[in-house]
C-alpha cells in the first residue's frame, strides 16, 4: 500500500524517517518499516500473497496468510538465501553491476549499487558501477539540484534540514562515500555530465584517470565482482499479490 498508492507526502515522510533511523536487510523491526505497517489501521487488508523469486523469475518461495506475520516469515525466508554478510570479508576493489536494463537505465536506481557494493569494499577501496545510465539520472527533482546547487556537501547539510524525495538520493551517495573513507567510484556510463560527476563524487570510467588506476593501482588488491548488486531492503525480488477485501458499513 505505502508507496505503492501512497501520496507524495506520505512517501515523502516515510523515507524521510531514514534521516533518523536506519534499515537493515532482512530487519524489519524499525520505525520506518513500523510506519508502513501503520496503514493497516486505515485500510482492512484481509490476505497476503507473496513470492520470493529469482533472477529469472522462478518462485522459490511463498508464504500467505496475515498480512504482517506472512510478511516477516517472507523476510526470513529471503534473508536465509539472499543476505550476506558484509564485514566478514571487504575487498580493495569492488566492482557491482545494478543487473542490467532496465536496473541500469538511471543513476537515480543505479545509486542503490553502490550502496550495496560499499558494504563490501575496505576504507580507502575502488567501487566501480557498470551501468548505462542511458536516461542519466533519472529523476527531475534529482536532475535540478545536481544542475543548480554548487555542491554535493551543500546539498547533503540542506536535506538534513528539510528531506526531499528525488534529491534524497544525494544523502545515499554521501553515506556510501563516507562509509568506506575517502573511496573512489567509477561508473561506466553512457552519459555522465560534469554537474553528476561534481554531484554524485564519481568518475566517468573511460576517462584517463581510471585507466591510470587500473594500469598502476590496480594490481595486487583483492577484487569483488557482483553481477546482481541493485537491491531493495529484503535483497530479493518480491512479486506481492494483495486481496483486498474492504468493509463498508
Amino acid at each position: 500500500m505505502v508507496p505503492g498508492t501512497a501520496s507524495h507526502r506520505t512517501i515523502e515522510h516515510n523515507h524521510g524517517l531514514s534521516l533518523k533511523y536506519k534499515a537493515e536487510p532482512g530487519k524489519s523491526d524499525n520505525p520506518i518499516h513500523r510506519d508502513l505497517e501503520e496503514v493497516l489501521r486505515f485500510v482492512p487488508i484481509h490476505f497476503l500473497l507473496n513470492t520470493i523469486v529469482d533472477i529469472d523469475k522462478n518462485v522459490l518461495e511463498a508464504v500467505a496468510g496475515d498480512v504482517m506475520e506472512a510478511h516477516r516469515a517472507g523476510i526470513s525466508l529471503a534473508s536465509q538465501r539472499f543476505v550476506v554478510p558484509t564485514e566478514e570479508e571487504l575487498y580493495d576493489v569492488v566492482i557491482a553491476s545494478p543487473g542490467g536494463d532496465p536496473k541500469d537505465k538511471q543513476m537515480y536506481q543505479a545509486i542503490k549499487s553502490m550502496k550495496n557494493a560499499a558494504a563490501f569494499t575496505k576504507p580507502g577501496g575502488t567501487i566501480i558501477i557498470a551501468a548505462q545510465c542511458s536516461e542519466m539520472l533519472g529523476n527531475g527533482t534529482l536532475q535540478y539540484w545536481v544542475d543548480t546547487m554548487p555542491s554535493r556537501d551543500w546539498m547533503v547539510r540542506k536535506l538534513k534540514e528539510q528531506f526531499v524525495i528525488g534529491a534524497h538520493k544525494i544523502l545515499h551517495i554521501d553515506e556510501s562515500l563516507q562509509q568506506r573513507s575517502g573511496l573512489p567510484v567509477f561508473v561506466v556510463a553512457e552519459l555522465f555530465t560534469r554537474a553528476s560527476r561534481v554531484a554524485c563524487g564519481t568518475e566517468p570510467s573511460a576517462n584517463d584517470r581510471y585507466n591510470t588506476y587500473a594500469r598502476d593501482e590496480g594490481r595486487n588488491h583483492a577484487v569483488c565482482i557482483i553481477n546482481l548488486c541493485r537491491a531493495d531492503i529484503y535483497l530479493t525480488q518480491t512479486l506481492l499479490v494483495m486481496l483486498l477485501f474492504w468493509l463498508y458499513a
